[in-house]
């Protein structure tokens, strides 16, 4: 897993069910490339997690998977998180996968739900 960064809280991509996101590790790069091909609205989720740049100026940040960000929290007295993040993973055509990282829950939240972001790169 790579180093990461917490946002804003911003809105999912929001709109039409993308329907090939996947939850899998491995998987939340390419969620996040489908996500901005949707909408590429500035100040979204995906779209503010592919632009982020980090202090390094890297260019291959992303918005993790359900179960990225799962394994993120299991590392979370490593990487100081405490909120709760929207992952790339989408539930359904309203609804996408969040993780709490005060109580460790994972749940599906409206994709217009202001909800932080933490963009992963791997390395």
């Amino acid at each position: 897993m790579g180093r990461c960064w917490c946002l804003h809280s911003l809105v999912w991509e929001y709109g039409t069910l993308i329907g090939t996101t996947g939850s899998a590790i491995g998987t939340g790069y390419k969620n996040t490339l489908e996500m901005v091909a949707q909408s590429n609205t500035a100040g979204m989720a995906g779209t503010i997690s592919r632009a982020y740049r980090g202090p390094n100026n890297y260019s291959d940040w992303f918005l993790p998977s359900k179960d990225e960000l799962y394994e993120l929290y299991s590392q979370r007295l490593l990487v100081a998180a405490t909120f709760g993040y929207w992952s790339s993973s989408e539930s359904d055509a309203t609804h996408a996968w969040d993780q709490g990282f005060f109580s460790g829950s994972q749940g599906a939240g409206e994709k217009t739900n202001n909800t932080a972001v933490r963009p992963i790169r791997a390395f």
